[in-house]
């Protein structure tokens, strides 16, 4: 699943979403590796960002953590990060 054909993308908090998150993301990408996941994505700029927490979801209701990924900080360059999902859930 590839996430970048469109122009803006945020994420925020569950609880009243207001609160986007500091980075531009430019895409996302899971690609199946034998019984893992392999995942990448690339920001354009990060504000303050500390770690990214990757997480999984079966219902997009609940979601599980699988790993945090140390950010750049502050940053108005392309940074490419990648995390890999040992144990993926099953179906797409």
């Amino acid at each position: 699943m590839i996430f970048n054909s469109f122009s803006y993308f945020s994420l925020a908090n569950k609880n009243g979403g207001a609160n986007p998150l500091p980075i531009t993301l430019l895409s996302f990408n899971a690609e199946p590796n034998k019984k893992a996941v392999d995942l990448s994505w690339t920001t354009a700029t990060e504000s303050n960002n500390s770690f990214f927490t990757v997480e999984r979801s079966a219902d997009a209701a609940n979601f599980d953590s699988i790993t945090m990924v140390t950010g750049a900080g502050s940053s108005s360059t392309l940074k490419d990060y990648s995390a890999i999902d040992f144990r993926p859930l099953a179906g797409l």
